[in-house]
């Protein structure tokens, strides 16, 4: 007889999107950050210690965008920066903005839940290819996302 352990077979389940430990999840299926959050070079105008308010993720046109966490449609709305965008308002203080969106799935007041998909990536606004543009407010500070999806 053999005295060593059977090791108990490994689970295969489909995942679903990692949860970070601030509850949220990534907004988009690309892990493609092409640009990231604080000081760079605008790619547009060429502008030097230019603030990006949050996060380039590059995807095709039309790629479902996520809510990242649940919560409430505060903002949707088109900016000649930001193009089509949503605002989601998640409580404590803290909102996340979806931005460059083609088109738009959602409407203000409407509840969201966590993973529902809320626009498709476009080419709206202040851009030079198709992305996703994901930024995080905390009481009206824009913050590192990085910090809340990983």
């Amino acid at each position: 007889e053999s005295s060593a352990q059977t090791e108990a077979p490994e689970e295969t389940t489909t995942q679903a999107p990692p949860v970070s430990s601030s509850g949220h999840i990534w907004p988009i299926s690309s892990r493609n950050v092409t640009s990231y959050f604080g000081s760079r070079t605008d790619p547009i105008t060429g502008k030097q210690n230019a603030h990006h308010s949050g996060i380039d993720i590059a995807a095709p046109n039309g790629t479902p965008i996520m809510a990242s966490a649940s919560g409430t449609v505060m903002t949707v709305g088109y900016t000649s920066i930001n193009g089509n965008y949503v605002m989601i308002y998640h409580g404590d203080g803290v909102a996340t903005a979806y931005c460059h969106c083609s088109t738009i799935l959602v409407s203000e007041g409407e509840q969201v839940s966590q993973g529902q998909t809320i626009a498709k990536v476009g080419l709206t606004g202040k851009t030079n290819g198709y992305h996703l543009h994901y930024g995080v407010r905390v009481n009206g500070t824009y913050v590192n996302p990085l910090n809340y999806i990983q």
